[in-house]
């Protein structure tokens, strides 16, 4: 099967996640906890034919836009869906007065950690970005808002 070009999807704030969202998160993270709060938007990515292929969230604390999932479906993957998603929720947080965007990516998970830093994330301690626990299998990363 060939792929698409970029311009063949769809990309948009959600709002409050979808059963559908919803699954496709325990689908693709299955070791993940999903918790989600009242703070967090999601996004989308579809096919012109409706399909899901992508979804990212992201929710603001302290003047800090913290990109919280994101996730590609095999099939689709290699279209840039990951960067552009970062791009989106970047902006999100930047009109909404945001200095800082932050996350955290599993250090096996090299595909998305290299997207990061191609967007211009750099590692942090865990406590510049607010977060006093972390995970060890994850590195934290972060970026001036736009």
């Amino acid at each position: 099967m060939a792929k698409k070009a970029t311009w063949y999807y769809s990309v948009r704030r959600v709002g409050d996640a979808t059963a559908e969202l919803k699954r496709m998160e325990r689908r693709l993270f299955p070791a993940d906890k999903h918790e989600d709060d009242a703070r967090t938007q999601w996004w989308e990515v579809r096919t012109p034919k409706g399909e899901l292929v992508a979804f990212a969230s992201a929710c603001i604390v302290n003047r800090i836009c913290y990109l919280t999932a994101c996730g590609v479906s095999k099939e689709h993957r290699g279209h840039r869906l990951q960067a552009q998603l970062i791009r989106a929720r970047e902006n999100w947080g930047g009109r909404r007065g945001c200095l800082v965007v932050a996350t955290h990516v599993r250090y096996t998970n090299i595909h998305s950690l290299n997207n990061l830093v191609d967007r211009g994330y750099r590692a942090c301690r865990p406590r510049e970005v607010g977060w006093t626990k972390i995970d060890p299998d994850f590195i934290v990363l972060q970026k001036k808002a736009p």
